[in-house]
């Protein structure tokens, strides 16, 4: 008997949505990089990147995510990096980390405007 199996992890759907970001590494005193999103989701995101950010890195992060009903929502959270992959024909790396740290109101918009 064969089973089907489901690779995909994730508690919450993830999207595309690019949209900006700017973030720093846990430590990096004020030293912001801006770059984009690539997908989101109420549970995590995975952006582009010129540097290298290993998985476990701490990043504190603010995005600003569209929204069809008001304008732009500002968020600020943290985030840890779960995968880190090169890209082959780009100079840089996507990177996926989940949120760690996200108000109740920043979830919640997630979860009402992308979906779970």
């Amino acid at each position: 008997m064969f089973f089907k199996r489901n690779k995909e992890k994730r508690k919450h759907k993830r999207i595309p949505k690019h949209c900006l970001l700017k973030y720093k590494k846990d430590g990096e005193g004020e030293k912001q990089k801006l770059t984009f999103i690539r997908n989101i989701s109420a549970g995590g995101i995975l952006f582009f990147t010129q540097e290298e950010i290993p998985p476990g890195t701490v990043l504190h992060m603010e995005l600003n995510i569209p929204s069809y009903k008001e304008s732009p929502m500002k968020m600020v959270v943290v985030a840890k990096t779960v995968h880190e992959e090169k890209l082959k024909n780009f100079k840089g790396y996507n990177i996926g980390a989940t949120f760690q740290e996200i108000s109740e109101k920043d979830r919640r918009f997630l979860l009402e405007n992308i979906g779970r």
